[in-house]
């Protein structure tokens, strides 16, 4: 019994702490070298700095918290409200995107609509995309890889409550294992004395 409280109250340590954080990241950047999909006409603005902060799980694949951006494509400047991003932690890819054409989709023509897609992390720099549409250009998807500048990069870990609700209950479980042990093993030796 005793070996059993004391597995379980490690084993609720241990999951608390593999699912205890998300991760918030700051990105800056510059992409330029952007042009139209396939033929179309140029680009009215080849070259689009910006920065996001997202707040994600990097072990759970689905809907990211988009805490902030500074985005502006062809004189539209993008809100927290008009974005929405996802995370895939099987390939370990980011997409933040306009809502209009939905954060998970290619941006929709003729409106204002972007999506960048890219791992997160350490990886920045590989197979990253920035794609946008503009209402000026109703059939014209311009898109550019070329990113340059990455500028601040932070993560912050953010315990979240239930984890942190498990750790307290495995804390607790040992502490209980703990003092019933003491309490058992003192009851013992005064059984032996008193013998």
């Amino acid at each position: 019994m005793k070996t059993m409280l004391l597995a379980a109250a490690v084993l609720l340590g241990v999951v608390a702490q593999a699912h205890a954080a998300t991760e918030t990241i700051d990105y800056t950047f510059t992409v330029s070298g952007i042009g139209p999909e396939g033929l179309g006409p140029a680009a009215p603005q080849t070259s689009v700095p910006g920065g996001f902060e997202v707040t994600y799980d990097p072990t759970v694949s689905g809907p990211v918290t988009v805490d902030s951006i500074n985005l502006t494509i062809n004189g539209h400047n993008y809100l927290t409200s008009d974005v929405g991003a996802s995370y895939n932690a099987g390939t370990n890819q980011l997409l933040v995107g306009g809502t209009i054409g939905g954060a998970t989709a290619f941006p929709q023509t003729g409106q204002y609509d972007f999506a960048i897609y890219f791992p997160p992390g350490g990886s920045f720099f590989s197979a990253l995309t920035l794609a946008y549409t503009d209402p000026g250009y109703p059939n014209t998807v311009f898109e550019g890889d070329v990113f340059e500048g990455l500028g601040p990069f932070s993560a912050q870990v953010v315990p979240l409550p239930n984890s942190l609700f498990l750790l307290l209950c495995g804390g607790a479980a040992l502490l209980v294992f703990a003092r019933r042990s003491r309490d058992t093993h003192k009851a013992e030796q005064q059984g032996v004395l008193a013998g």
